[in-house]
């Protein structure tokens, strides 16, 4: 809106509203002349509050940029980069991970943390601790034989990026290591995958 005002694509009565240019113009001829605020509630009113968003935002710009292009450098600020799955075509076991990465999988905890009124607790069945994705992934003794395999197949392919010492992250099993290739992150994910499968945890409708 503070964009459409400062472009003269708004009636005149919002327009006139701006301060006049002052010295937050000398640095950035895009910056507007702030506003002293008394008062928390008008410091966090419309005008003042976007002035001060305004003027941060457009210290990236050296020209005055297109709407579009506003908001595309919004939009990277609070949208999160897009995870990937190296290629792997499996609709099913790509499912139950991005359950896993987003936390709204079938494990106790995460059903508990959204109130889900067939889990009043996150405690494992296991009994040895609340079902959140690290138990899963590393401690609950009910999938002890098919995590040997994991732990194997992952281990050896972080020994020989020499990250062992991340034998026990819960972000290298879901979403592979940015300092390592493609092929091996791509290892490291099918390795989950079969696990999430092997385990029989999750339902298995296709």
């Amino acid at each position: 809106m503070l964009y459409k005002i400062v472009n003269n694509h708004t009636p005149d009565y919002l327009a006139v509203k701006l301060l006049p240019m002052g010295r937050a113009q000398i640095a950035n001829p895009l910056s507007l002349q702030e506003y002293r605020c008394r008062t928390d509630r008008f410091m966090h009113s419309f005008f003042p509050d976007a002035t001060r968003s305004w003027n941060s935002i457009v210290s990236h710009f050296s020209t005055m940029p297109t709407l579009q292009s506003l908001k595309s450098h919004l939009l990277s600020l609070f949208r999160p980069g897009g995870k990937s799955t190296f290629k792997i075509h499996d609709p099913l076991g790509i499912k139950w991970l991005f359950q896993l990465r987003l936390g709204l999988s079938h494990l106790r905890s995460h059903k508990n943390n959204h109130m889900f009124e067939d889990t009043p607790s996150s405690a494992c069945s296991c009994g040895t601790g609340a079902e959140d994705t690290y138990h899963y992934l590393f401690r609950c003794p009910l999938h002890a034989e098919h995590r040997a395999t994991l732990a194997t197949k992952v281990m050896r392919i972080l020994v020989r990026n020499n990250l062992n010492h991340l034998g026990n992250t819960v972000s290298v099993y879901l979403y592979g290591h940015h300092s390592i290739p493609d092929s091996d992150n791509s290892s490291i994910i099918l390795a989950t995958l079969e696990f999430l499968k092997t385990a029989n945890r999750f339902p298995q409708e296709p």
